[in-house]
């Protein structure tokens, strides 16, 4: 009997000891992840990307040098991030293919947390008058894609 007792006991208490914990009421609000938490792009901020264009003319300054203008929108969590475009590498088909990164931070400056749409864009010169494609990657998501990109004669 003793020994049926003791474990209503034990029961009993751990109950009460978990109701207990759960009668507090909390201000903290939970925690819910961003929409693309996925663990390859959690690296990257942006929520979606639109309106994606690709131009490529020839250097009006330079002989046999291209200009390349990479312009869209993107959407971010909220205002504060800085953005920088990197020329990556190219791989060595004919005609090339090229990588295009957007490294995207958070400023140290204090803003408001509202999700915002960016437009962005950027200049490369090149000597390469066509592009087997362009891609766009933000961390390990890719952001868009251009195929066949050749100088614009318009």
């Amino acid at each position: 009997m003793r020994l049926v007792l003791g474990k209503y006991t034990f029961a009993l208490v751990g109950c009460l000891l978990l109701m207990g914990c759960n009668g507090r009421e909390s201000n903290e609000s939970p925690v819910v992840a961003p929409p693309h938490s996925d663990s390859n792009d959690s690296n990257c901020p942006i929520y979606e990307s639109t309106s994606w264009q690709a131009r490529l003319k020839e250097s009006p300054e330079v002989d046999n040098m291209y200009e390349l203008y990479i312009s869209g929108e993107i959407t971010l969590p909220h205002p504060g991030y800085n953005i920088e475009w990197l020329k990556g590498p190219l791989d060595r088909m004919n005609p090339p293919g090229l990588r295009i990164i957007l490294q995207i931070s958070e400023s140290d400056a204090m803003t408001i947390q509202v999700i915002t749409p960016v437009s962005v864009g950027q200049r490369f010169e090149t000597p390469i008058s066509t592009f087997r494609y362009i891609s766009i990657y933000c961390g390990n998501k890719l952001i868009n894609q251009f195929n066949d990109v050749k100088v614009d004669n318009e």
